[in-house]
């Protein structure tokens, strides 16, 4: 297998355990591994591959984490009608 074709699996291996844990977390490092693997098919070094894929992935998910996607809102469960049948 060339290199990115591993890049492109590794990239669709992340999309589907996205899939099972429903963050979207993962789905940036995913971004991060196909842009390694576009590196690859232009012919970029492997050092310049994972570079990229670094990169890509780290600001990807810096994105996310500073969007409010990325945030986790703590409610009130005595509040909410889905807990507490009373309400």
């Amino acid at each position: 297998m060339t290199e990115w074709m591993i890049w492109f699996v590794l990239a669709g291996v992340m999309v589907i355990l996205e899939m099972f844990t429903s963050t979207f977390y993962l789905l940036m490092i995913a971004t991060g591994l196909a842009a390694g693997g576009l590196a690859a098919l232009t012919g970029a070094t492997t050092a310049l591959q994972f570079i990229l894929a670094a990169v890509f992935g780290i600001c990807a998910t810096y994105v996310l984490r500073r969007s409010k996607l990325g945030k986790f809102h703590k409610g009130d469960a005595a509040r909410d009608p889905n807990v507490n049948l009373d309400i």
